[in-house]
């Protein structure tokens, strides 16, 4: 029995070893120079994403404007009306608006917010989402937005404005939000309020 196994050892070591097929490279095309690079990595190409931004109700000012990029309370959407199918458009309120960002202006933006702050003129706040005030209900809360100097600003000898901190101020970052949007292509404002910068951050993702 040791003999047939030995010559079925043999037999399998002595058997010839077929080749692996090689697998075929695809053939790049002759004109593959001549199509354009739209990555974001390319020179001269510039990638952006959709955001949905704004600030919340509470905030004592309609928008808010970083790095030449707007924040609203309120923008509106033109859509078909629904009572009038084929008649003119209507126009319908929506929670902040939907930009573009790129890589360069969410940095810009990171260093810009943190210097501005929102200074209420009256000594009361709202609760975050509420819509009431603290204290006085029925207060009218007035107020405005204060942008600190920055260190290029503060070593010109012409600047000669200060920021003192009053005891109405809060960072303009906890009125604001950014939400990437999910859809890149179709982005969309949403119907209920996001976490704020102060909560989230803003980064580029990917």
């Amino acid at each position: 029995m040791d003999t047939d196994m030995n010559l079925a050892a043999e037999t399998i070591a002595d058997a010839p070893v077929e080749p692996k097929p090689k697998t075929k490279r695809a053939k790049k095309p002759k004109g593959a120079s001549l199509r354009a690079d739209m990555s974001g990595h390319a020179p001269g190409v510039l990638e952006q994403r959709r955001y949905w931004v704004g600030i919340f109700p509470n905030c004592p000012v309609e928008c808010i404007d970083v790095a030449g990029v707007n924040f609203p309370k309120v923008n509106e959407d033109i859509v078909d009306n629904p009572l009038n199918p084929g008649g003119p458009k209507t126009r319908v309120p929506v929670i902040g608006t939907i930009t573009f960002l790129s890589k360069a202006q969410i940095a810009l933006l990171n260093e810009r917010i943190p210097l501005v702050v929102v200074r209420f003129l009256n000594g009361e706040q709202e609760e975050h989402g509420t819509g009431e005030n603290r204290g006085d209900a029925h207060l009218r809360r007035r107020g405005h937005l204060i942008t600190i100097p920055n260190e290029k600003q503060m070593a010109s000898p012409r600047n000669k404005r200060r920021y003192i901190q009053r005891g109405g101020d809060e960072p303009a970052a906890d009125f604001m939000f950014a939400h990437l949007c999910e859809d890149q292509e179709n982005g969309k404002c949403g119907q209920i309020y996001p976490e704020s910068l102060a909560e989230t951050g803003l980064e580029w993702t990917g």
